[in-house]
């Protein structure tokens, strides 16, 4: 199937629209599905929630690569019996090639990511699919310059919209999913002074794009929360943004960027923390426990709760002054990154046997202390 064809209205939603009911044998509760936001509160199963997770990216991937490989799907049992509750994983291909099975044959693309969220139903763990990894990539599928993408008529504006109906769709009864998020870190390529290729994407038009999804997936899951994916603000994203590259930005600058950037009917605010202690903010040299705190602080009052989507446990004391922090300040949902990524084996990577998995009992550890009253 080609891509203008994948394009052509309504084709996609009679061929592959399938009831999740159906599929899953779900049945309806008094409590919506998965995580959603009341009074500016995470809820899950009527009741105020919190939990760390983990970052999965080879989760679908693995499958999306090749068909016969069930490796990330065994990990589902082990993960879900050691007490880990979530996983955030790339529900797509991340270069536009890895995106041609889709394109191609769409049941067999489906038939894959069926078998993650069944398999996870199985073994009664949530998943928060992220859609579109890499934007990029969806202006390189259909030809068009990445600026285009906040424009609704645009054609990457109308793969995204289809791409969410279908997902939404299809996986909205299913009660592993707990969550919808947009991509990965798209707020990085935004107001850049120099963009590559000589072509700027801007935070209006990225703002446009999320609130663009957002709204679709409302439009069809009354209920989960919806996030974006961003990561915390470049130190100069609102000067960038207003024309003034290179000045640091303050912190009501730098959190005015991140609420721009997490337009309703999206309700969570998404950060993901890397950077060392002393080099965190860019306002001044702050602590873990004291830089996660002021946007703990930031994401109250502005009633969507927070979601810390990625941040590091290379060694014990990181992940232990990360976990803390995240303890401290009642941070509603986060994920560490990441687990079962062998090209990260040298920095990130954790598994169940290798010098990383301390963190799984750290995390589990962790979860008690959130979840009990």
């Amino acid at each position: 199937m080609t891509l203008q064809r994948l394009l052509r209205a309504g084709i996609i939603s009679s061929l592959l629209f399938v009831s999740a009911v159906g599929i899953h044998g779900a049945e309806k509760s008094g409590s919506p599905r998965g995580l959603y936001v009341r009074n500016g509160r995470l809820m899950r199963e009527g009741k105020v929630y919190s939990a760390i997770g983990a970052n999965y990216d080879t989760l679908f991937g693995r499958l999306l690569q090749n068909k016969n490989d069930n490796s990330s799907l065994e990990n589902l049992e082990r993960l879900a019996a050691k007490g880990i509750p979530f996983l955030r994983f790339r529900a797509c291909g991340f270069s536009p090639q890895k995106w041609q099975l889709y394109l191609d044959q769409p049941d067999e693309y489906f038939g894959r990511m069926d078998q993650v969220v069944h398999t996870a139903e199985q073994h009664h763990i949530g998943l928060i699919p992220s859609l579109f990894w890499r934007l990029a990539t969806i202006s390189e599928l259909v030809h068009e310059s990445p600026d285009r993408v906040g424009d609704p008529r645009s054609k990457a504006s109308q793969f995204i919209q289809r791409y969410t109906r279908e997902m939404v769709s299809r996986y909205k009864d299913s009660p592993a999913i707990w969550g919808w998020e947009f991509g990965n870190e798209a707020n990085n390529g935004v107001d850049l002074p120099r963009p590559e290729q000589g072509v700027r994407l801007t935070s209006g038009q990225l703002t446009s794009i999320y609130a663009v999804f957002a709204r679709t997936v409302r439009s069809i899951d009354p209920d989960r929360v919806i996030e974006t994916g961003t990561t915390v603000p470049r130190p100069a994203a609102w000067h960038n943004a207003h024309g003034q590259p290179r000045q640091r930005d303050s912190a009501a600058q730098s959190y005015a960027m991140l609420l721009m950037e997490s337009p309703d009917p999206a309700n969570m605010l998404s950060v993901h923390i890397y950077q060392k202690a002393r080099k965190l903010a860019p306002y001044g040299p702050e602590t873990v426990n004291q830089f996660i705190g002021r946007y703990a602080r930031t994401a109250v009052q502005a009633g969507k709760p927070l979601f810390i989507g990625e941040f590091p446990v290379r060694n014990p004391a990181q992940a232990t002054e990360f976990i803390h922090a995240i303890e401290a300040n009642h941070v509603p949902l986060s994920a560490f990154w990441t687990f079962d990524n062998s090209k990260q084996e040298s920095t990130m990577n954790v598994t169940f046997q290798n010098g990383r998995a301390f963190a799984l009992d750290l995390v589990v550890k962790a979860n008690q202390a959130l979840q009990s009253p």
